[in-house]
This record gives C-alpha cells, structure tokens and sequence, in this order.
C-alpha cells in the first residue's frame, strides 16, 4: 500500500517572512538608536525621549513577532482541520482548555484504529 503523500504550501511565504523580518529590523534599529543615544546623554530628561524610541522598536519586533506566531497557529489549524475533520471538539463548555477526540483515525495503517 504506497500512498503519494499529499503536497502541501508552505506554513508561511515569502511576503509573510519579508514582512516580519522588515518589522523586526525596524524594531531593531529603533532600540539601538535608543540605547546608542541615552547612553550618549547625562541627564534622565535628555535621555527619556530616546529610551521611549528605544520602547517602541521592542514593541513593533514583539508584535511583529506576535502577528507571525498568530498566522502560522491559524495556517496549522486550518491544516489539522481539513486533515482530520472536525472531530477534535472542546470537551466542556465551562474549561475551554480541554479537548476530546471524536471519532477521529488519528493512527493510519493495517488493523490500526487509534
């Protein structure tokens, strides 16, 4: 039994890398031209403008980050959705956390069931 495995697109492409690494280098550059420039300055009042510069270039390379985690997370659960169905369903409604399978092949060969 030899079954051609199915070809599937990449979790993510290149508009999706270009963006994020742009973002992380904007968010890069923006923290070293913060620290490079409070460290330049003596006093806090000089320096808080620059570490504030310094702040938000952290902040747009963590949500970039965030952003791109948050698409692959969708792209893999579409994937595991059209792969097995529907059957991994919320066990109960009050603790959302947990799951169950449902009526699921999860184990693929001869005289394997689960």
């Amino acid at each position: 039994m030899s079954a051609v495995p199915e070809i599937q697109p990449p979790l993510w492409g290149r508009r999706d890398l270009a963006v994020t690494g742009g973002a992380d280098l904007l968010g890069l550059l923006m923290l070293v031209a913060g620290w490079s420039a409070v460290s330049a300055r003596a006093d806090f009042v000089d320096q808080l403008p620059w570490a504030v510069v310094g702040l938000v270039g952290l902040l747009v390379a963590f949500c970039a980050q965030t952003v791109f985690v948050l698409r692959v997370r969708r792209v893999v659960a579409v994937r595991l959705r059209s792969r097995f169905g529907h059957g991994v369903k919320a066990a109960r409604h009050d603790r959302p956390g947990l799951v169950q399978a449902g009526d699921v092949d999860l184990v693929a060969g001869e005289g394997l069931r689960r």
